[in-house]
């Protein structure tokens, strides 16, 4: 629910869309956070997690032809 308000009124995308890619015969998808006209976004709390959204908006940015984005949102002042 986070990300999609963040994703609707702050960056006038997309939220919770499921890209398809191929592997062989099957069908797979990639889940972001929000798409945008610009970026494919990833809205991420600081926790280990942040590494497996950078692979995921790298990945979607390459299906889409889109710009990478990454939103950390820290909550207790450490990386």
């Amino acid at each position: 629910m986070f990300y999609a308000i963040t994703c609707s009124l702050l960056l006038g995308g997309q939220a919770e869309v499921h890209l398809p890619f191929s592997i062989g015969y099957d069908v797979n998808y990639v889940h972001t956070d929000c798409v945008n006209d610009n970026h494919v976004v990833e809205v991420r709390f600081d926790k280990r997690a942040l590494l497996d959204s950078i692979q995921q908006a790298l990945f979607a940015a390459h299906l889409t032809g889109e710009t990478p984005k990454i939103i950390l949102i820290d909550r207790d002042g450490r990386i």
